[in-house]
């Protein structure tokens, strides 16, 4: 109530509000956000120009894979500030798929991918060779 009573013309959504969440992602130029949880993941995964907002206080990077997260970094997909980060979206709001289809910006978020993001076209059988390699 607070942000859209101080800027009237934002479009605001939450999953919670939708019967799908990838009904979101259509009406959304630009998705922001502020875990580390599977919904980045998810519009990775789609390939849906996504911003992080992340407090260092909060969210820790195991070492191994502080390169990873370096990447989005340095492509300004993962900010730490959320003035910059404001700044930044402003900045690309008109076109944001020019910032994001951006070759830089495309390997940092494929190579992140690759390593945190296992996507399969063959998910039943990835999970049936799991499921016999238990024993």
């Amino acid at each position: 109530k607070i942000i859209k009573d101080k800027f009237p013309k934002i479009n605001l959504s939450f999953r919670e509000d939708s019967a799908h969440y990838y009904n979101l992602l259509n009406k959304s130029k630009i998705i922001l956000c502020t875990s580390d949880f599977t919904n980045f993941k998810q519009t990775f995964i789609v390939n849906h120009p996504t911003i992080l907002l992340w407090d260092r206080d909060y969210f820790s990077v195991r070492k191994s894979a502080s390169k990873y997260y370096k990447l989005l970094y340095d492509n300004q997909i993962l900010h730490y500030d959320p003035l910059s980060c404001a700044e930044f979206i402003n900045n690309i709001y008109d076109n944001p798929l020019l910032w994001w289809n951006s070759k830089d910006v495309q390997e940092a978020k494929n190579l992140f991918m690759k390593e945190f993001c296992n996507k399969s076209n063959d998910l039943e059988g990835n999970f049936v060779k799991l499921v016999n390699g238990l024993k």
